[in-house]
């Protein structure tokens, strides 16, 4: 999915009642074609930014505003810019004035002298006055720059999100998403907590402790493996037990039935089917929905391999199902892509992850290449990051796969997890979007056309994961690239 981002768009010359000149200056409401500014640029200039001049500045002639809708990256320097100002019919006298606060206003005569440099970090004026003198109109000028690293993946534990569960403190939890309803199985000391919100968008239109959502207590008549519980739908749910029994639910979790298979494994599910992987020296993977197996490859994973990935691309009649990393029969730790396409399983990595790692995170998400008119073109990418290294310690690196896992590359720091999130494995993500809202005006950034009063916006939530001495993480991190957040471009 690539979709680019609208930088520019039409400047309107509103529709002006053109106003009878008076002997002496007017100030007017509407602005008459002799005071209408056409077009307003910066002039070029490397060392501020690449391509400054090609910057596009909107003017609403109703308003009285000339702003970039775009804002320019954050840190941009604008102390010292030279605009240039193209009036509709020409213009008699134009002239910038800088206000800042404590200090005298400071001037400009751009008729005069039109290479003056402006700082813009400062509220700036601009009166235009006709040609023959006898009209005038006072504009507001924004050089606008955003206050956070565009592309920057921000994470935050918002409001102290805690995992959706009765246990203040759960020894291990597990969550998986139905088409609805995304699931959380916690244990503490023998006892469990099945939490299911009730739509799964509800987790991203309001506060995580908010949304509407059911934890209740269960019992199992076995002894689960709590990281293999998996929801095929938003009822049915399996889990496995320490004996390698999977049990199906299809009343959420109050009762369970012991099917005949035996795995050591639920890799997940696809197109409706739960997949896994049996138990034994010559191990099978199993399609429970088809009723169809076959040979597990030679070197594939058997258990820890990543959340499955699914994506569609046009070179493939069937949508593709992807994991990650994991650890193989004979105990050593998988670097390695796998796919599987409905048919057949077949390792897809032309350039691996540079360790092998088990319990990683996986999440499809979009990335973001901005080309030199500033025209950003988004990127489907999928990210991975944590997961248990041989040693036993836990990788905190994040990578990117930029053509479905066929090569990674480790992440730029812009995407790199903060410092303040803990390592972990055995975490899990969701993309769910929230619907982000505009409720106040902020000077320079009001639109021509009516404006995006709320639009999509796609979050990561990572659920749990457990430490390097195996503890759980009580918590549920909310994750965003910045860009993501800003409100559209019109």
């Amino acid at each position: 999915m690539i979709r680019k981002l609208a930088i520019c768009f039409a400047v309107v010359l509103a529709a002006a009642n053109f106003i009878a000149c008076n002997s002496t200056y007017e100030s007017v409401e509407v602005t008459a074609s002799c005071v209408a500014i056409s077009k307003f640029t910066l002039t070029k200039n490397d060392s501020v930014m690449t391509n400054l001049d090609s910057v596009f500045f909107s003017i609403d002639l109703t308003k009285g505003m000339i702003f970039n809708a775009d804002s320019l990256p954050c840190g941009t320097k604008v102390t010292a810019l030279t605009p240039v100002i193209t009036p509709l019919e020409g213009a008699s006298l134009i002239e910038l004035t800088v206000k800042r606060n404590g200090k005298a206003d400071t001037t400009y005569n751009y008729t005069s002298k039109s290479n003056d440099t402006i700082d813009f970090t400062h509220p700036v004026s601009m009166r235009v006055v006709s040609p023959d003198g006898l009209t005038q109109r006072t504009y507001q000028i924004y050089v606008n720059v955003h206050k956070v690293e565009s592309d920057t993946l921000e994470w935050s534990n918002v409001n102290s999100w805690r995992l959706p569960s009765d246990f203040a403190n759960p020894d291990a939890q597990h969550s998986t998403a139905g088409k609805k309803r995304l699931f959380t199985l916690t244990s503490y000391q023998s006892t469990y907590c099945l939490s299911y919100y009730h739509n799964i968008h509800d987790l991203g239109n309001s506060t995580l402790n908010q949304a509407a959502h059911t934890a209740r207590s269960i019992r199992f008549p076995f002894k689960p493996v709590i990281e293999s519980f998996t929801a095929l739908d938003d009822d049915t749910l399996y889990i496995l037990a320490d004996n390698n029994t999977l049990y199906r639910s299809t009343d959420i979790g109050s009762t369970w039935v012991a099917c005949p298979q035996r795995w050591q494994t639920i890799i997940g599910s696809y197109q409706g089917s739960l997949l896994g992987i049996t138990t034994g020296t010559s191990p099978e993977i199993e399609d429970l929905g088809r009723g169809t197996s076959c040979p597990l490859p030679q070197d594939m994973p058997v258990k820890g391999m990543s959340m499955p990935v699914y994506y569609d691309f046009e070179m493939a009649s069937t949508p593709q199902l992807m994991i990650i990393g994991g650890r193989k029969a004979d105990g050593s730790l998988s670097a390695d892509t796998w796919g599987y396409d409905g048919n057949s399983w077949a390792r897809i990595s032309k350039k691996a992850l540079p360790e092998g790692l088990e319990g990683m995170t996986t999440v499809p998400y979009y990335t973001f290449s901005v080309a030199g008119n500033l025209v950003a073109t988004e990127i489907s990418t999928i990210l991975a990051f944590g997961g248990r290294k041989a040693d036993g310690s836990v990788s905190k690196t994040v990578y990117a796969s930029y053509d479905y896992g066929y090569n990674w590359t480790k992440a730029p720091d812009k995407l790199q997890l903060p410092d303040v999130m803990p390592a972990t494995y055995d975490a899990q993500a969701f993309v769910l979007s929230t619907r982000m809202s505009a409720s106040v005006t902020v000077p320079g950034m009001s639109r021509i056309s009516r404006p995006s009063e709320s639009w999509e916006c796609p979050y990561i939530y990572l659920f749990g994961g457990r430490r390097a001495d195996g503890t759980t993480c009580n918590t549920v991190w909310r994750g965003v690239i910045n860009r993501m957040s800003f409100k559209p471009v019109e």
